[in-house]
């Protein structure tokens, strides 16, 4: 049974001007689940396949399965690999590349984090699966919408003014207000003002389907926590 069923609702965006800024938002009906524990990039993504694929119903191990997640951290790049599985439509920009993960050197890969998670890379490294992120990146290199380029925020900006989402992997410990240890956390960004950035939230924290978060704090928060990429997915794009 799927534990999120009961929380769905419709979430509309519609453009509107408030005091803090002129929203440039899309309309947008993305169904609303509830994280109710470690699950934030299974929730993100099955709310993207709802939104893309209404028929489509997925329970928390088939999510899990299109993650390659076996209980460790989910990196963007595995993302990019599900949404590719179930069709739906996204750019992912790597200011790195991801080529070099096909040269299978995992002790590489594990002296690329060293040197990108400092004193917290023993606990990224445990909780990673590398040769799912090589297996990630043998078919993600293929894809029409993969490019070896930095993503600059104005960018996403610039995406979400023309009505597309972007998947963020953002600093759970800026968002928290705690000490850095290199915990992410998924939300998908839907909209901006001049004052905020308005995200999907699944939780376990203060969740919202049109969270606002602080622009400055937003930022504060994305492209931390990800050796391989900006650790954003413009899905739609």
């Amino acid at each position: 049974m799927d534990l999120c069923s009961t929380w769905i609702h419709t979430v509309t965006h519609i453009g509107c001007t408030t005091k803090e800024g002129s929203l440039r938002v899309s309309m947008l009906n993305l169904p609303w689940y509830r994280n109710r524990g470690h699950r934030c990039a299974e929730t993100v993504l099955k709310a993207v396949i709802k939104y893309y694929h209404p028929v489509m119903v997925y329970h928390w191990d088939e999510l899990a399965a299109f993650l390659r997640n076996d209980g460790k951290l989910v990196h963007p790049i595995q993302i990019a690999k599900a949404l590719m599985d179930v069709d739906v439509p996204f750019r992912y920009l790597s200011h790195k590349g991801i080529e070099w993960l096909l040269e299978g050197n995992l002790s590489k890969v594990r002296s690329e984090m060293k040197d990108f998670y400092g004193e917290d890379s023993g606990f990224i490294i445990k909780n990673t699966n590398l040769e799912v992120l090589v297996e990630c990146a043998r078919t993600v290199k293929n894809y029409a919408g993969y490019k070896k380029e930095p993503l600059s925020f104005e960018q996403v900006e610039k995406e979400l003014a023309h009505g597309y989402m972007a998947i963020c992997l953002l600093s759970a410990d800026v968002l928290l207000r705690r000490e850095n240890r290199h915990r992410g956390h998924y939300v998908i960004a839907t909209g901006i003002d001049t004052r905020d950035v308005i995200c999907y939230d699944c939780g376990p924290f203060d969740a919202s389907p049109t969270k606002k978060i602080v622009r400055k704090t937003f930022l504060e928060a994305w492209n931390k926590l990800s050796f391989l990429d900006e650790g954003t997915l413009l899905v739609g794009s």
